[in-house]
């Protein structure tokens, strides 16, 4: 295998793609200094220098915390409200044009509910949900963000969400996210712990025999497409790789200064992927963009005004506590002294007669400053849809709401800010992540899900149901609830209005609505069998009170002899036995 036609087309991509991220690197080193104010590495750093520490800046200096409190609460309201680990917020569906009838059977949705159980477990025992949130943070402060997902033996899928500046991006034909490049520094023991000596000169050999930790190895990896069949002829890298048909994505390690004597040329670890592990979302991007533009660019005029309102106010309150004075110039050689509980001395037994007055007889005010600073705040809160969350908080405790048309109309003012955000977020984050983690939860087989459930779910659709996507079908869902409440009030004047209500359709699509488990619902067959029990039970019971009374009337007729002998006498009989 020629390794060094495999590392000069890594080399080439990884240097595309990264000259294209430089492009954009000092708008986000400004943006990393006002909302990651002890620095991003990758962004505030060389390359030659990345570790895998943490970036402390000592010279970061915060007024407030204000920026950051406001962007923490938007990644926060995100990842509570839409992937919140507490309740279901996905399930998987059959879409009804796909059966025969219209309709998808009890038992396949049961099927279902079992994936998707199944692929919660699996996403509880990774740290897909600890990496989530700092997944949205960064997707909201720069406008991208990029998780990397691939087997495990013992959790059966490993998370990694990477940090800005670490990685660069590349887009296919359809202008979605899938190629990735890495970048970091590793020790000569770590490269060889990690990849073993094949790859790697006598230079890396010697520094990790002498255990030498100080000078480090800058490693590349990319992660991009596999041609695989006949298309592979027109892919050279995977036609010489070799890799399965099964391997639609590739990776490849290699070392940045590398020699072509060495075994493998610098590459340390070709790899295969079966499912795709890319899951980078980006936020407002437009077509052909590789990188969004995240609320932290918009943003950072406001993130700046606000430490400087902060600086203003902080200043002025201490220029009022302790204002700048004018003094006469006999008092220079005493030493005067204007702090609180000072003392100043003057030569005894002689008048002074000098003075000492404010310089602005009214300091500034900082009023006007605190509102300049509110003003900022209110709006930086806005960006990173502080308010909407808080709002749709407040629906959920029914705070300060009292009718269901406040409720609606609350909902709908949120839901058309959050509207295009969440549609975005579907097809950039929950799609992929979905399906990723779903494909994993199957080749384990810990769905206890048979041959034929897999053979059906060729085309899944993945439905959202959490707070959010809920709150985005409050007004279906109040279109039920108001027309059913509409036809109760008309059906107390005219009863056959009830005749309009088909019970079970109304009950079956309210439940779907909400997301209620197919579990918790009986089937048409149940029900029927339930109702036919309930008629028979009820028209015994008629039947025997209707024989009770007709006995009971014969009793009470005295002229009638009521015997063994008689009619009446063996009605009665007969209905004390029963």
């Amino acid at each position: 295998m020629d390794y060094r036609f495999i590392r000069k087309h890594c080399a080439k991509v990884a240097k595309q793609l990264f000259d294209d991220f430089d492009k954009r690197k000092s708008t986000w080193a400004d943006v990393a200094k006002e909302f990651y104010p002890l620095g991003v590495a990758g962004l505030t750093k060389n390359v030659e220098h990345l570790a895998d520490e943490c970036y402390m800046d000592d010279k970061a200096k915060l007024h407030t915390t204000m920026p950051i409190d406001c962007l923490r609460k938007g990644a926060a309201g995100f990842h509570g409200n839409l992937t919140s680990p507490l309740r279901r917020w996905f399930r998987f569906r059959l879409p009804a044009f796909m059966t025969p009838d219209g309709k998808t059977t009890h038992e396949q949705r049961n099927a279902l509910d079992r994936l998707t159980k199944a692929t919660e477990w699996v996403m509880s025992r990774s740290a897909i949900y600890a990496s989530l949130y700092k997944l949205y943070e960064q997707l909201l402060c720069f406008g991208f963000s990029a998780m990397i997902i691939n087997a495990d033996p013992e959790r059966i899928i490993r998370c990694q969400t990477l940090r800005i500046g670490t990685y660069a991006l590349g887009i296919g034909p359809d202008g979605m996210v899938c190629r990735l490049v890495r970048r970091f520094s590793w020790t000569a023991e770590q490269i060889i712990a990690e990849f073993g000596d094949d790859g790697v000169d006598d230079e890396i050999k010697k520094a990790a025999a002498d255990g030498n930790i100080e000078r480090r190895w800058t490693v590349y990896n990319i992660i991009e497409p596999n041609a695989v069949g006949p298309k592979r002829k027109y892919d050279k890298v995977s036609e010489a790789l070799g890799l399965g048909d099964e391997m639609i994505y590739r990776s490849v390690y290699w070392l940045e200064k590398a020699t072509d004597a060495t075994p493998n040329s610098g590459v340390l670890k070709v790899a295969g992927f079966t499912i795709e592990p890319i899951v980078a979302p980006r936020f407002d991007y437009e077509l052909g963009d590789t990188y969004g533009r995240g609320r932290g660019v918009d943003g950072l005029t406001l993130a700046r005004g606000v430490q400087t309102f902060r600086n203003d106010i902080l200043r002025t309150s201490a220029n009022r506590v302790q204002p700048a004075v004018i003094a006469s110039a006999e008092f220079k050689d005493e030493g005067l002294k204007l702090g609180r509980g000072a003392v100043n001395y003057t030569r005894f037994g002689e008048q002074s007669g000098g003075t000492v007055v404010p310089v602005f007889p009214n300091p500034p005010d900082s009023q006007d400053t605190r509102l300049s600073f509110q003003d900022a705040l209110v709006e930086l809160q806005d960006l990173f849809f502080n308010s909407a969350f808080a709002t749709i908080d407040a629906l959920k405790n029914n705070a300060g709401v009292k009718t269901a048309t406040e409720v609606d109309a609350l909902v709908r003012e949120n839901m058309e800010r959050l509207g295009a955000v969440i549609t975005n977020l579907d097809k950039e984050l929950l799609d992929p992540l979905v399906s990723i983690v779903a494909k994993y939860t199957l080749q384990s087989g810990i769905g206890l899900l048979s041959e034929e459930d897999i053979a059906q779910f060729g085309n899944l659709n993945v439905e959202y149901v959490s707070q959010i996507h809920l709150a985005q079908k409050q007004s279906s869902i109040s279109a039920v609830q108001n027309w059913t409440a509409f036809i109760g009030q008309l059906a107390q004047f005219k009863p056959d209005a009830l005749y309009k209500i088909s019970t079970n359709g109304v009950i079956d699509e309210y439940g779907d609505m909400i997301g209620v488990p197919e579990q918790c619902v009986a089937t048409d067959e149940q029900v029927e069998a339930a109702a036919q029990a309930q008629a028979k039970a009820q028209a015994q019971q008629e039947q025997m009170m209707q024989m009770q009374a007709q006995a009971k009337a014969m009793r009470d007729m005295g002229s009638i002899p009521v015997t063994d002998e008689t009619a009446a006498g063996q009605m009665l009989r007969a209905t004390t036995q029963r």
